[in-house]
């Protein structure tokens, strides 16, 4: 169909690191992007106002990031949409943290808004989140400086859901 969006699927037996922007934008669909880092991080540091966008008109497509440590993005997450968003989930294996780091122009966001149609969903799934070397008294898990950083509302439709799952383990004897 005209205006529609592939998908993108990246693979990666270790880490994945980009400096541009991974997208897949359709008139009406957006595509789905799904980025696994099987045994690393993934690491996303796009020089655009977005890192990952899975954008359509009609309907946006889903984003899906998975990695056994940390997963840090500079810009935007973004699968919104005039009509109904897509959903977002980031997925932390091993023990890692999910970072939106800024960068001196940019504060990064999730962005899963909707316009006639409903907002997108966010999960984030941490199993075991990890207080990074060097940084005393800082935070681990959901890391960020934003002061909202994951928006799921719509103009039209119903807001998103926001899920985070921590899993918590007993200190070893």
């Amino acid at each position: 169909t005209t205006g529609v969006a592939g998908n993108i699927s990246i693979t990666a037996s270790g880490s994945v690191s980009t400096v541009s922007s991974i997208e897949s934008l359709g008139g009406p669909l957006g595509g789905d992007i799904s980025v696994l880092a099987g045994n690393g991080s993934i690491t996303l540091d796009a020089g655009s106002t977005n890192a990952v966008s899975a954008s359509g008109s009609v309907r946006s497509g889903n984003i899906s990031l998975t990695a056994l440590n940390n997963i840090a993005f500079h810009r935007n997450l973004d699968t919104s949409s005039t009509g109904t968003a897509g959903n977002v989930a980031l997925s932390i294996t091993g023990a890692g943290n999910v970072a939106f780091n800024p960068t001196c122009c940019s504060r990064p966001h999730i962005l899963s808004t909707g316009g006639s149609g409903n907002g997108g969903n966010v999960s984030i799934n941490i199993n075991q989140s990890v207080l990074p070397s060097g940084t005393s008294g800082k935070n681990s898990g959901i890391v960020s400086d934003n002061g909202s950083p994951i928006n799921v509302s719509s103009v039209s439709g119903a807001g998103g859901n926001v899920a985070a799952e921590f899993v918590a383990r007993a200190a070893p004897d």
